[in-house]
């Protein structure tokens, strides 16, 4: 069973999304993680999707390690 997580707002911040995904492992109860950020959501999508693709990108990067 996977821990499902997920927040628009870990698009622009790395370490919120790493801070869940290690509270969610120390648990102890999931085999996996599930992340549903939809950084699509936010304002600065409109306004500065390079950002926010670019913070995407690191905090996909950072809960895959």
């Amino acid at each position: 069973m996977s821990a499902l997580g997920g927040d628009p707002r870990w698009a622009l911040d790395p370490a919120a999304a790493t801070r869940w995904a290690d509270s969610a492992r120390r648990t102890n109860l999931f085999s996996g993680l599930h992340i549903d950020v939809e950084p699509y959501l936010l304002p600065a999508w409109n306004s500065d999707r390079v950002t926010v693709l670019r913070k995407y990108t690191e905090s996909a990067e950072r809960l895959a390690d």
